[in-house]
């Protein structure tokens, strides 16, 4: 895959702090987003390019606590405040692998319940109750329906999309990709074959040493049929970048001290130098509570 880079145009502009956001729950930080300026502009740059009608697919790799879920909520708090609807999905549920097309029945339920307000949305149930039993027949017997019925519901789940897309731009996000089941994989594989030239960006996280299906997952991102496709790789932060992190959490003296000891201890993982502080490993005024947690 490879990633492109453009100059942001005059009507999607990085966010500020301010404007719109979204009420749902999945784009709510949890924190604030300190770095990833790169990171930001790319995906920023492929949603504008979705929005003009050049779909787009991105996935954000990296390991655990690196950012990437915090990540795709800014992006869906800066695709709201343009109009965009953002349709949220993960593939994990308490920390386990989900049954088949739970990702998929997700979405497609949540536009459901926007059309129960929105009477614009006429082929939301519709859709919803086909993805509902797609996945009922697949579970059936615990196998993948047979290829040809297989493929008109997976053509008309994905034409249900293309249809939202022309009146709304959209960015459907599947959070821990690499936990889905081989049925929603295929799934998406089939519907990356129809974006090319739709108003949809599909942004999906995965952390690269935790792939449940290592082939079915590569296939989709690295071979994928369309060019303007990108995998962008979150490493670890600076340790002025861990300092920002924490300096809220800690006395600013404090802080400037450690925050070398802190970026070391973390190594560079937002999440874990944020546990390494909350959780009292490192405190106010003492500084890191054992030397030997260096090593950790």
């Amino acid at each position: 895959m490879r990633s492109e880079t453009c100059e942001l145009g005059p009507g999607l502009a990085m966010p500020d702090g301010g404007g719109p956001r979204c009420a749902d729950d999945a784009l709510l930080p949890s924190s604030i987003l300190v770095g990833r300026k790169r990171e930001l502009f790319e995906i920023t740059a492929a949603l504008q390019r979705a929005i003009h009608g050049h779909g787009q697919i991105v996935a954000l790799s990296g390991e655990p606590g690196i950012g990437k879920t915090r990540l795709a909520r800014e992006l869906g708090n800066i695709a709201v405040s343009h109009q965009a609807k953002v349709l949220w999905a993960s593939c994990l549920e308490g920390g386990q692998p989900c049954p088949q097309y739970w990702p998929w029945r997700q979405i497609f339920r949540a536009i459901a319940r926007e059309a129960v307000i929105d009477s614009d949305a006429k082929a939301a149930p519709q859709v919803a109750r086909q993805a509902d039993e797609t996945a009922l027949q697949a579970s059936a017997n615990g196998e993948a329906p047979q290829h040809h019925g297989q493929l008109l519901r997976f053509d008309a789940l994905s034409e249900g999309l293309m249809d939202l897309s022309r009146e709304q731009p959209l960015l459907i996000v599947f959070d821990d990709i690499h936990a889905a089941d081989d049925l929603s994989l295929a799934l998406l594989g089939h519907f990356f074959w129809r974006i090319a030239d739709s108003r949809i960006l599909v942004l999906t996280t995965y952390r690269p040493a935790e792939l449940r299906n290592a082939r079915g997952l590569a296939r989709l991102l690295l071979e994928s049929p369309m060019q303007n496709a990108a995998t962008v790789r979150l490493g670890p932060l600076s340790v002025d970048e861990i300092d920002e992190l924490v300096r809220p959490l800690l006395d600013k003296a404090v802080c400037e001290q450690m925050a070398g000891s802190l970026a070391r201890a973390s190594g560079g993982n937002p999440r874990f130098a944020e546990l390494l502080v909350t959780d009292g490993v490192f405190t106010r005024r003492n500084g890191p509570i054992d030397p030997m947690l260096h090593a950790v």
